[in-house]
């Protein structure tokens, strides 16, 4: 089996350098339902049995630039135990 390649442009695509997008115009609520209804269909994809979907799902879930905006509000918003 030959290994696909990504090309420059598709691994590129989510990278916050492309999107010029100012942190507080960020819509955290469209991108938690994008997210969540990835999450979604990654599930349905797993009860059907359709692992390859499914593969393809969790990558595309993994380097959307919606994810990585969720994780870095989750991180950057988090105080952590106050004693």
């Amino acid at each position: 089996m030959k290994k696909q390649q990504i090309s420059k442009e598709k691994a590129e695509c989510a990278s916050s350098t492309v999107r010029n997008t100012p942190w507080k115009n960020i819509v955290f609520s469209k991108y938690e339902h994008k997210v969540r209804k990835l999450q979604v269909r990654i599930a349905k994809a797993h009860q059907e049995k359709r692992y390859n979907k499914e593969k393809v799902l969790q990558h595309l879930l993994a380097t959307s630039y919606d994810t990585k905006a969720l994780a870095v509000r989750k991180v950057t918003s988090n105080n952590g135990k106050r004693y």
